[in-house]
């Protein structure tokens, strides 16, 4: 596979993929003001396992996607990430990602309060827990 690294922002509003949306070892160097955005992307799986951004912003806002394939140390810090109206349908953490981390990193990406990402990533953990689904 060849490495993948972006100097500057990458656009795919509106996009529709068919199969998956793939930054596995991605490297995005972007400025203040810059932004890796997928607003609105549709995709059965978005793998997001391309390194920290430095700077710059992931916008996921209105985005749907089927599988989401992350790690905990490839998402920015907080105030790097936008994701109002953002679903998926089943996560699949590559490495250490709990519960309560996550839910940091929900929370922290939603500064206005919306409280579906973190209600979503509760029942989708506990399904996959084989547990019950919380009102």
């Amino acid at each position: 596979m060849q490495r993948f690294e972006c100097e500057g922002g990458l656009r795919l509003d509106d996009g529709r993929f068919g199969d998956a949306v793939d930054f596995d070892g991605a490297r995005f160097v972007m400025s203040l003001g810059q932004e890796l955005s997928m607003r609105r992307v549709q995709t059965p799986e978005l793998r997001f396992l391309c390194e920290r951004p430095e700077e710059g912003k992931v916008v996921l806002s209105g985005a749907k996607v089927g599988n989401l394939v992350d790690k905990a140390d490839s998402w920015p810090r907080p105030g790097g990430l936008a994701m109002g109206g953002f679903t998926y349908d089943c996560l699949v953490p590559r490495g250490l990602f709990p519960l309560s981390q996550r839910l940091e990193w929900v929370t922290a990406a939603t500064p206005e309060y919306a409280p579906e990402p973190v209600r979503a990533a509760r029942r989708r953990t506990a399904r996959q827990r084989g547990g019950r689904r919380r009102p």
